[in-house]
């Protein structure tokens, strides 16, 4: 699964699809602001009568959604500030030239690679064997399948999606130190 617009969009109107976990059963009250008017309305939603997962499965398959949610929006985040990244360090080779600063910027953008999946990534499309190790670009795919998988039904999740998502959050937290460092050293050689 990956995020897109849904079929019916309209131009510079419509949000990404996912655009978030399936709400549970409940009273909610809804508020539309327009032009600065703001108008409330209670609404109830009910679980379609042919589900029969238990409320507390349902909350275990909202939890563990908002977990995925969570993690893919800062996977994202963090993918796209290396794409960013990424080209301006190739707006900055030509001028860079050769010597140390040439070196750095290479070196630094060949470690973009192996973090993000972008660049000189020998899976730019995220994809990785079990071998290797884990992209920002990868994850961002696997954490996009799971997300599809778990909000495909309304059933309480299996034991093997909740510690895939455990697995996940743990990849994400170091990725996401190591990218942290990355930014520190781009922020050294390109004085941004």
């Amino acid at each position: 699964s990956h995020r897109g617009y849904p079929m019916q969009a309209v131009v510079h109107n419509t949000p990404l699809d996912p655009r978030g976990v399936w709400v549970l059963p409940g009273r909610y009250t809804v508020r539309l602001i327009v032009e600065g008017k703001s108008s409330t309305q209670p609404i109830t939603i009910r679980m379609d009568p042919r589900v029969k997962t238990t409320p507390l499965g349902l909350k275990a398959q909202f939890d563990l959604a908002t977990r995925i949610v969570d993690a893919w929006r800062k996977d994202s985040l963090a993918l796209a500030e290396a794409r960013e990244l990424h080209a301006r360090l190739d707006t900055l080779k030509p001028v860079a030239g050769l010597g140390p600063r040439a070196d750095s910027i290479a070196a630094l953008d060949s470690e973009i690679a192996r973090v993000a999946g972008v660049g000189g990534s020998p899976f730019p499309r995220g994809g990785r064997s079990a071998a290797e190790a884990p992209t920002l670009a990868a994850l961002n795919a696997q954490l996009g399948g799971l997300y599809g998988l778990l909000q495909g039904s309304d059933a309480a999740p299996t034991v093997e999606a909740t510690r895939a998502v455990a697995a996940a959050e743990r990849e994400l937290s170091g990725l996401l130190a190591r990218w942290a460092a990355l930014e520190r050293d781009a922020a050294a050689i390109t004085g941004r």
